[in-house]
């Protein structure tokens, strides 16, 4: 975790747990921030004997620090440092490791954003199949109501057929005894022409009994074709219901095929919604992927940029690249370095002096000149920003070589006892100055030109005890007031 203006003091040494002092000035306390429940990120300070640690700690108590992981130290290991005696100041900071934590949790978050996101598709996805592949069971049963009503139609259609060949059975038999009255007819036309001719009486009388039989047998006749004409009335009644019915069948067909249409329609519409879900979910997925691809890149540009903690320069990024300009690191013992292109410089001057100078006496012979000086500080320093002298005298920058950072090494061997002093130059913004350009513009023929307005439009006072001097004539414009103090003089010429 971090927090805003958390800033304590410890006297404490060893490389066990820390006794806070309390914070200082302006500040508030570990213990006030973070209480004792939860880590965070730590930077101890030890200006006196120049060393420092970062890492993630944990109070027990509401002074007792404790110090959980070592992330880097003044010692170049991820080891608890043996800090020495003296105060030390410890602060919440932000470290190369929480920036990175940041990114890697962003990434996260908007990788399982997406994949929520492929989840929900795929789940709405497998909804509207499960929806299509119900449509097509309908379909299905739809199908099976349509082969079921044409059998019943095609059964109905053969009843219509039976009792149509039974109505035509009843029509042939009653023509059969139509015809058989007719023939009875003239069997009695022809006995009674027969006893009109022979004058016969018994054989008339015995034609007569005769055509008496046959027309009772045509009278039994015509009744048999008037039954059979009923039965052929009753069977073309039931043919006729048949017909109905399968009319009927053949409308609920019909009725059958049109929802089947529609659940064919909604079946097509549920798979094309399907279909574009599990698009949305592709969609979804790439987008998962992208996101992924993206925070990676964003982690390898911010390791290409900044490189962490070194104890010397680096040649190459940490991906074995070729260094980029504007590149970072610290360099162990100096401070933040950054890369200009061509070489490693200071990043800024935030130490407490703008420059540093090594003593070292030389012994007899001795060329060259690193480590630790006669004061013991280490020698460091940036190419081209040093200054030496021999004997209190300048080197011309011909007579030495200096381009590793840590040595100093003279064309000749120096005499004992003599002392070589090195310069070393941190990063400063040079002072408001006039250009060539500008200098160019009042400098004329080795005369000097000042330019002044002719016009004053706003109150000025002089400073007290100074002269001020302007080329006239001069307007003062109505309402402004010029202020010559006690002491000064305002002389227009």
């Amino acid at each position: 975790m971090l927090a805003n203006r958390v800033k304590e003091t410890t006297a404490s040494t060893g490389n066990g747990d820390l006794t806070l002092a309390g914070a200082e000035a302006n500040f508030q306390s570990f213990h006030n921030a973070f209480s004792t429940t939860g880590t965070f990120y730590y930077f101890i300070i030890d200006d006196v004997n120049n060393e420092w640690e970062s890492g993630i700690g944990q109070l027990s108590s509401a002074t007792n620090f404790q110090r959980q992981t070592v992330h880097d130290n003044s010692s170049g290991s991820t080891a608890k440092l043996n800090l020495s005696a003296g105060a030390k100041t410890i602060i919440c900071a932000q470290s190369e490791y929480s920036t990175q934590s940041a990114v890697n949790v962003s990434a996260a978050n908007a990788a399982l954003t997406a994949a929520d996101l492929v989840l929900t598709n795929a789940d709405v996805a497998s909804i509207q199949a499960d929806k299509a592949q119900t449509a097509l069971d309908r379909v299905a049963t739809g199908n099976d109501k349509t082969a079921t009503n044409a059998d019943v139609v095609l059964t109905n259609a053969d009843v219509v057929l039976a009792e149509a060949d039974k109505v035509q059975t009843g029509l042939d038999r009653a023509a059969v005894a139509a015809d058989l009255i007719l023939t009875n007819q003239d069997t009695i036309d022809t006995a009674a022409d027969v006893q009109l001719a022979e004058g016969h009486k018994n054989t008339a009388t015995t034609q007569a009994s005769t055509a008496t039989t046959q027309a009772s047998t045509a009278t039994t006749q015509a009744g048999i074709a008037t039954t059979q004409a009923g039965i052929a009335t009753t069977q073309a009644g039931i043919a006729t219901d048949k017909a109905v019915i399968a009319t009927d069948k053949a409308t609920e067909a019909a009725n059958s095929a049109s929802s089947i249409t529609g659940a064919e329609t909604a079946s097509a519409n549920s798979a094309s919604t399907a279909t574009t879900k599990a698009s949305e979910a592709s969609s979804s997925a790439s987008a998962a992927a992208n996101s992924a691809a993206a925070a990676a890149s964003s982690f390898d540009n911010f390791d290409d940029k900044y490189l962490g903690s070194k104890s010397s320069e680096p040649s190459v990024d940490n991906d074995g690249n070729a260094l980029v300009t504007g590149a970072l690191y610290f360099l162990v013992g100096t401070g933040m370095q950054v890369y200009d292109g061509t070489d490693w410089i200071a990043a800024s001057s935030s130490g407490t002096s703008s420059l540093f100078t090594y003593e070292y006496i030389a012994t007899a012979g001795q060329t060259s000149f690193s480590g630790a000086d006669a004061n013991g500080q280490t020698l460091a320093y940036s190419a081209n920003n040093i200054h030496v002298t021999y004997g209190g005298l300048d080197i011309p920058v011909a007579d030495y070589v200096a381009t590793n950072g840590t040595a100093v090494v003279l064309d000749d061997g120096a005499v004992v006892g003599t002392i070589v002093r090195i310069t070393a130059f941190k990063s400063f913004t040079i002072a408001d100055t006039y250009t060539k350009a500008q200098t160019d513009a009042r400098v004329m023929q080795g005369e000097v030109f000042y330019e002044n307005p002719t016009t004053v439009t706003t109150d000025y006072t002089i400073t007290t005890n100074k002269n001020a001097m302007s080329a006239g004539p001069i307007t003062i414009n109505s309402g402004v007031t010029i202020t010559v103090p006690n002491g000064s003089t305002w002389t227009v010429v």
